[in-house]
C-alpha cells in the first residue's frame, strides 16, 4: 500500500515537473510582430525619379545618403535657367544703354517725354525678368539640396515605400517616404501569445532573418487578452528587422 502511494507521488511530481518545464520553455521562446516607437517620418519636396534607396534595417550615421534622386531633371533645369539669366543680363545692359541715350537726347530737347518713359519702362521690365530668373535659380539650388535625402542623426532605417525607378511628384509628397529611429533610443513593442508571461526588467533576445539583438522589458500591457511587451534596445546591432516583421523572442 505504502509502495503504491509513493509511486503515485513520484508520478505526480514527474507530471508537475514536465508541465512546469514545458510552460517555462513556451514562456521563454515565442514569436510576435515588432513595432517601433518614436519613428521620425522623412519626406522630400522633390519631383523626380528615385535612383538609389538605402537598405532597410541598416544602421546609418548622421548625414548618410538614404535616398538619391536622378539629377537629370534638375541639371537640365539649371542649364536652361543659367542660359536665360545670361540672356536677360544682356537685355538689361542694352536697355540701360538705350535709356542713357534717351536721357541725353531728352536733355538736348531732341526726345519727347513719352519716348523717355518708354525707355524707362523697358529697363524696368528687363530688371523684373532678370530678378524672376534669379529667383527660380535660387529655388532650384534649394531643391537640389534634397536630391540626396540624408540621415538626420545616427539611426536605423526601419521602413520605406521607395524603390529605384519610382517617380515622385512633390505635390503628392505629404506621404511618408522613410521611417527612421534614433540609434541610441530605440524602443519597440511585441504582442505575444496569450499564455506567454513576460517579466518587467528581464532581458530578451530578439531574432529575425539571422540577426539577433538584445532588449530590456520596460512595461507589459494587455491588448485583446494578449500581453504586449514594451522594450528598449540595449545593444546596437548593424541592422534591425523592418517595421512589422515577425520576430522570435527569447527571455532570460
Amino acid at each position: 500500500m505504502e509502495w503504491g502511494i509513493n509511486k503515485m507521488k513520484t508520478m505526480v511530481s514527474l507530471f508537475t515537473f514536465i508541465l512546469l518545464y514545458s510552460t517555462s520553455v513556451f514562456a521563454q521562446q515565442t514569436t510576435g510582430i515588432i513595432n517601433y516607437q518614436f519613428i521620425d517620418e522623412l519626406t522630400s519636396p522633390i519631383t523626380g525619379v528615385v535612383k538609389k534607396v538605402a537598405k532597410v534595417g541598416r544602421l546609418y550615421p548622421y548625414n548618410s545618403h538614404l535616398v538619391e534622386f536622378d539629377p537629370t531633371l534638375i541639371n537640365s533645369k539649371f542649364k536652361s535657367l543659367k542660359q536665360t539669366k545670361e540672356k536677360n543680363k544682356k537685355v538689361l545692359a542694352e536697355a540701360e544703354r538705350e535709356l542713357q541715350r534717351s536721357v541725353d537726347l531728352y536733355e538736348g530737347t531732341m526726345l519727347s517725354d513719352h519716348e523717355l518713359k518708354l525707355a524707362e519702362i523697358k529697363v524696368s521690365k528687363a530688371q523684373a525678368d532678370l530678378a524672376e530668373v534669379e529667383h527660380k535659380l535660387t529655388k532650384a539650388h534649394w531643391k537640389k539640396r534634397y536630391y540626396h535625402l540624408q540621415a538626420p542623426y545616427d539611426g536605423y532605417l526601419i521602413e520605406t515605400n521607395l524603390y529605384p525607378g519610382k517617380y515622385l511628384a512633390s505635390r503628392y509628397n505629404a506621404a511618408v517616404l522613410l521611417g527612421f529611429v534614433k540609434a541610441n533610443s530605440v524602443q519597440f513593442s511585441i504582442q505575444l501569445a496569450q499564455n506567454a508571461v513576460p517579466v518587467v526588467g528581464n532581458e530578451i533576445k530578439v531574432s529575425a532573418m539571422g540577426e539577433t539583438f538584445k532588449g530590456k522589458i520596460i512595461a507589459v500591457v494587455e491588448s485583446n487578452s494578449k500581453p504586449v511587451l514594451h522594450a528598449q534596445l540595449i545593444s546596437q546591432p548593424e541592422s534591425l528587422p523592418r517595421q512589422g516583421s515577425v520576430v522570435t523572442i527569447e527571455s532570460n
